[in-house]
């Protein structure tokens, strides 16, 4: 009830001049001062997770009021997973992110290409896997695979072999001749 008058109150003020030199009397003036409306609409607080949902603006907004009973209030992330349909792995991860990253950890990063990486082959298996295709159009990735195999003690996969085949370096070798 509280809440439905302040946003029908209005302050009315009495504005009062001074006399003027020619007239010598005072004028008497209401001025009425309406009060902007609200940005936003008032309301009650709650913990039920689907009102909660349909008043969140963001994707990052729904996420952290997904993690909030959990990071503040101790809330078990099994507890938490129930009240809103999300998987309670999913809630330890972001809980544990949130705590290392803060607010950050909620909204989506670019990732950086990757460059020599323990999952990325060499340059110099990658120069191979093309320029045996190139000399070999008949050999099939597995059969390169294991060709990379006994060169570099490493063996990439088929979809790795047909992957780099597809985007990959140029060859170096115009014809036979390896």
């Amino acid at each position: 009830m509280a809440m439905a008058q302040r946003e029908k109150q209005a302050e009315v003020t009495l504005e009062r001049h001074k006399p003027t030199k020619k007239s010598g009397e005072r004028k008497q003036r209401e001025k009425v001062v309406v009060m902007p409306a609200r940005k936003r609409k008032l309301r009650e607080r709650t913990h039920d997770w689907q009102e909660i949902q349909h008043y969140t603006l963001w994707p990052e907004q729904e996420q952290y009021e997904r993690l909030r009973p959990v990071i503040l209030f101790g809330e078990t992330a099994a507890e938490r997973a129930k009240e809103t349909g999300t998987s309670e792995r999913t809630l330890y991860h972001q809980a544990r992110l949130f705590e290392q990253e803060g607010m950050a950890s909620l909204f989506h990063k670019e990732r950086a290409p990757s460059t020599e990486t323990g999952r990325s082959l060499p340059l110099e298996m990658r120069q191979l896997i093309v320029d045996l295709k190139a000399e070999h159009p008949g050999f099939r990735p597995h059969e390169i695979a294991t060709i990379c195999f006994l060169h570099f003690e490493r063996r990439p996969s088929d979809h790795t072999v047909k992957r780099i085949l597809a985007d990959g370096p140029k060859p170096s070798l115009s014809g036979r001749g390896l």
